[in-house]
């Protein structure tokens, strides 16, 4: 039974990277912009103090999470919003780039440590999962004539929110569990000012 358990699990992983591979590329493409525009644009923490907290990163990263699921559920409301899902990409790449030169500039070897083992596979699950409500409820979101998006329709709505609720309470744990499992093993250094 586990075995065929553990088969319809690769086969729906699989399945979704097949089905979302070019949505998945274009993802990482805007992101990877939003990245570059950071790295090429952040400057000034020659002033800035390595500050470790954990609890800091932790609220850093919620505020990009809200920010960012904001920024896509304010899509559902229009066909012309649709964009803002471009912009949630380059809004998370910008904060991952912001995170890679803040701990490139202030601590060094350790910080690029850091961004690779703390923070590069937080924004990695928060790709993912916005990728999987994207899919799973694209025709909730466009304004293509096979769209369920009906005005005002109070039960699409509840569908929509619930879902982005739930994948956002996932995306949030894993942060929570992963930055606290590291942060036992490694300082956890927070990207901001004291």
């Amino acid at each position: 039974m586990k075995r065929y358990y553990k088969e319809g699990v690769l086969f729906a992983v699989s399945d979704f990277f097949k089905q979302n591979k070019t949505q998945l590329l274009a993802s990482l493409a805007v992101f990877m912009c939003g990245f570059i525009l950071a790295i090429v644009f952040v400057s000034g923490f020659d002033d800035a103090e390595k500050i470790v907290s954990k609890w800091k990163t932790v609220l850093w990263f919620a505020v990009t999470l809200a920010v960012c699921f904001a920024m896509i559920i304010s899509s559902v409301f229009s066909g012309y919003l649709f964009v803002l899902i471009i912009f949630a990409y380059a809004y998370l790449g910008y904060r991952a780039g912001y995170a890679a030169e803040f701990l490139t500039v202030v601590v060094g070897l350790k910080g690029i440590l850091n961004f690779i083992i703390v923070y590069l596979p937080c924004f990695a699950v928060t790709i993912l999962l916005t990728n999987l409500f994207i899919s799973s409820n694209i025709s909730y979101l466009t304004s293509s004539p096979n769209s369920k998006r009906i005005p005002n329709c109070p039960a699409g709505y509840k569908t929509i929110f619930t879902r982005i609720f739930v994948i956002f309470a996932i995306n949030f744990i894993f942060i929570v569990i992963w930055i606290n499992l590291f942060a036992a093993l490694i300082d956890v250094i927070f990207v901001g000012r004291a």
